[in-house]
Order: C-alpha cells, then structure tokens, then sequence
C-alpha cells in the first residue's frame, strides 16, 4: 500500500491534462501553420514532452522508479552489448532469437537474454515467441551517431573512473 502523500489527488490530475492538451493544441497548431520557425515547433515539441513526462512522474508508482534505478547497471550492460552485436541494425524487420544469433555469431542464450532486458526497457518490441521487431528506440540505436555516444559512454576506462571516483569519495 502506497503511504498517503504518493496518491494522486483529482485536482492534480486535472491541472496535468489541461497542460498537456493546451501543448499538444498549440504543437499541432504550429504543425498545420505555413512558414512557422522550426525552433517555435521544436520548442512546442518540447513543451508537449514535458507535460507528458510529469504525468507520468506523476501517475508512477514510486517502485517503479526504484526498480528503474536498481536496474539500470543491468541495462546498460544489455543495450551495450546489443550494440557490440550489432543487434540493432540487424532487426529492421521481425526475427527470431536463432536468425539474430546466426547473424551475431552469439549463443542463443547470450542473444535471448539480452533481448528480454532490451525489450522490457521499450529498446525493442517483442512480436512473438523469441521473436523480436523494430521500434523508435531500436531505429535509433541503429543510427551510429546514437549508436556511438552508448559506445562512447560505457567504455571500460568510463567504469573505471567512476568506480575510483565513487571509492574515494567513500
């Protein structure tokens, strides 16, 4: 049971949904307006995500968040390696867990796991049984300037410093 401060209350949800659909009205305004700056639009884009963003902040149950957070290490290390298999570019249309192994060169297993952790992240979309298909995020990580800031981000030298960093400050 929830402590009673994590409860939405009525007037809240009210104040979320008047914010978000004065966004989505004034991004779709600009959308459908000729010779609109591309900044206004992508500023009204941001403006829609935020509003989306705190409803969910919102609206969350506080465990989520957590297990978010315990679970990020675990997801970092699978969305990494599914970039080093190159899983991301090899799923543009459906395939199976033993069509993405043969491609990789990984065991089954190996590729199973990972895509079970990048699917239940939203990294990909799982169509079937061991089955896996593209979504926005796996389109993306297929990009190599998304592909490669991951890359970039989880070297080894990365986990090196920020466990120095994190045992001196101990």
């Amino acid at each position: 049971m929830l402590p009673p401060e994590t409860n939405v209350l009525v007037s809240d949800l009210r104040t979320l949904q008047t914010a978000i659909n004065a966004a989505i009205e004034y991004y779709c305004s600009l959308q459908q307006s000729s010779g609109t700056d591309m900044n206004e639009i992508g500023r009204a884009h941001d403006l829609v995500f935020s509003s989306a963003t705190k409803i969910v902040e919102r609206t969350s149950h506080p465990a989520g968040a957590i297990f978010q957070l315990g679970f990020g290490p675990s997801l970092n290390a699978a969305v990494r390696t599914a970039i080093d298999l190159d899983i991301f570019s090899l799923v543009h249309t459906p395939a199976t867990v033993t069509q993405l192994a043969a491609a990789t060169g990984a065991d089954n297993t190996l590729v199973l796991r990972i895509l079970r952790v990048i699917a239940a992240f939203g990294f990909i979309d799982e169509v079937g049984e061991q089955c896996y298909g593209p979504n926005r995020l796996s389109k993306a990580l297929a990009v190599p300037v998304y592909r490669d800031f991951i890359k970039q981000t989880y070297v080894h030298a990365n986990y090196e410093a920020v466990l120095v960093y994190t045992y001196v400050q101990s």
